[in-house]
């Protein structure tokens, strides 16, 4: 949830909003949990780390 900085009526309006709507709130728990898996998982990372050493490797290669 977001609210503004040093706001505490806004903080006190999200927390009121996230008392009142436990089921949205799960289900924008669900949500962030499968994007932060989709994007930042080890599976990916590591993907995402052989692709670069890959694309170093072949800058490397055309250079010699």
């Amino acid at each position: 949830l977001k609210f503004n900085a040093g706001d505490i009526s806004s903080l006190i309006r999200k927390l009121e909003w996230a008392v009142q709507n436990k089921n949205k709130l799960d289900a924008m728990k669900n949500n962030v949990n499968k994007e932060f898996h989709d994007k930042y998982s080890d599976r990916v990372n590591c993907q995402q780390l052989l692709g670069i050493y890959r694309e170093a490797m072949q800058l490397q290669n055309s250079m010699e």
